[in-house]
């Protein structure tokens, strides 16, 4: 039973691009009367206000003012390297705390938000979107690997942007997470390569991982032209297609093919989600201690990438 005899009251913090498709989530389940939204905030306030003034929502001025508000959940999506800070200021009043991935700009970084959140009894959840694929969502509730091998691979591209995160950090994370929920990732060898432009950014990679029964590759990139989440799987005598922008899943088996086309979004399922581990009914299927361990395997992984210049 819910904890909560209202509508759970949320604030947002930042308000660039994937700030607004939080608001606007969050603006459609206001209508749905499943959330309030207590307030926004960013450090352009000329943005903060119009946009309030746009959706009657409040500003806040200040990082001060939103705690002392006494939110039930706050939505974290500012660029990675302010987290942080802000997760040092709303830990100290918010028990619910939603972060935008990658959590931080160092495991080390998100180590110390997780022993602020012991501390301080929050619960914090990643937004690990991917993981609230429908087509993702589909495939991990029947997909079972068990002590079979797995060869895994993932093509993971956007169009060029300004970076702000290292491609491996920004974009492979979500697929190794994915990988993460079918096999142990404890013991396994890394290698791979990066793409770094002429101002020594990298845009491109390949994380390589080596199991007793894994053999994994997980590319991203920065540079192409267009937009692809596509992730193979190969278990035996079985294959698995993810194409996470058409939310579809083939199968191809000893049974024959079969094809799902799946309905919903990712970003509207997160927040049920997080709705859900704010009443207490659920326990966070992203939690910030299950994610540090991937940047840490990430990082250790970089330290041996090829590096290639364009």
């Amino acid at each position: 039973m819910s904890s909560l005899r209202r509508a759970p009251r949320i604030a947002l913090i930042g308000l660039g691009h994937m700030g607004q498709n939080h608001l606007k989530t969050l603006l459609m389940h206001r209508r749905r009367g499943l959330v309030e939204i207590s307030g926004i905030y960013d450090i352009d306030r000329e943005k903060a206000r119009e946009l309030s003034q746009r959706y009657r929502v409040r500003a806040y001025t200040s990082l001060r003012e939103l705690v002392e508000d006494q939110p039930d959940g706050v939505v974290i999506a500012t660029p990675t390297s302010t987290h942080l800070e802000i997760f040092r200021e709303v830990v100290e009043g918010v028990k619910n705390i939603l972060v935008e991935k990658p959590p931080a700009a160092t495991a080390d970084e998100a180590e110390e938000m997780h022993r602020l959140a012991l501390e301080k009894e929050a619960t914090v959840m990643v937004g690990m979107i991917e993981r609230f694929n429908p087509a993702v969502v589909h495939m991990l509730r029947y997909i079972r690997v068990m002590d079979r091998s797995l060869v895994f691979t993932s093509c993971r591209t956007s169009k060029p942007r300004k970076l702000e995160t290292r491609v491996t950090l920004d974009l492979t994370i979500h697929d190794l997470h994915i990988l993460s929920q079918l096999v142990e990732l404890d013991n396994v060898e890394t290698g791979g390569w990066r793409v770094v432009d002429g101002e020594g950014r990298e845009v491109a990679s390949n994380l390589v991982l080596r199991g007793e029964r894994l053999d994994a590759n997980l590319y991203s990139s920065y540079i192409h032209g267009s937009l692809v989440r596509r992730i193979e799987i190969l278990i035996e005598d079985t294959k698995i297609y993810l194409d996470m922008i058409d939310k579809k899943v083939e199968v191809y088996g000893p049974g024959g093919h079969q094809e799902y086309v799946l309905e919903g979004d990712a970003l509207r399922n997160e927040h049920l989600h997080f709705l859900s581990v704010i009443d207490g009914s659920i326990e966070p299927a992203t939690p910030l201690e299950d994610i540090i361990p991937l940047m840490r395997l990430i990082e250790e992984a970089e330290k041996g990438f090829r590096e290639i210049s364009l």
